[in-house]
């Protein structure tokens, strides 16, 4: 099973074997890969990842959205593509195929979500509660 490298430290980055570049092009698929990859244990409600990336969107427009997202980083996978878990009200990353190379990134994980996400109002009960 291929190790996958996920780099949090300056841009968003993911490698595959062989230096091969898995990093989408798009912010939001980048901005989604952060998110996750600060999730403790890099796992994520769906509606929480929604609520992150379109929450100027209805329900419906932003659940279509962020569908079409993970379908982007499941692309960007390649042979890969197993890494990307997602299911019904979840989504997040394999712990079998990935490495974290710089162990300090967690004690980051709630000053670089808040720098990362500067798009957001906090008018939003669930945000003003995640602050």
């Amino acid at each position: 099973m291929p190790i996958l490298t996920f780099r949090l430290m300056g841009p968003v980055e993911l490698t595959g074997p062989a230096d091969m570049r898995l990093t989408p092009r798009r912010m939001r698929a980048r901005g989604a890969l952060a998110v996750i990859g600060t999730a403790r244990s890099m796992r994520i409600t769906r509606a929480r990842l929604q609520d992150l990336l379109f929450n100027e969107r209805n329900p419906e427009q932003g659940n279509a959205s962020l569908r079409q997202v993970l379908r982007e980083i499941r692309i960007n996978l390649g042979s890969n593509r197993d890494a990307l878990l997602t299911g019904p009200g979840r989504a997040g990353l394999d712990s079998a195929m990935r490495a974290r190379p710089d162990r300090s990134v967690p004690s980051l994980r709630s000053n670089l979500i808040c720098r990362i996400w500067f798009w957001e109002r906090p008018s939003r009960p669930a945000r003003m509660r995640w602050f």
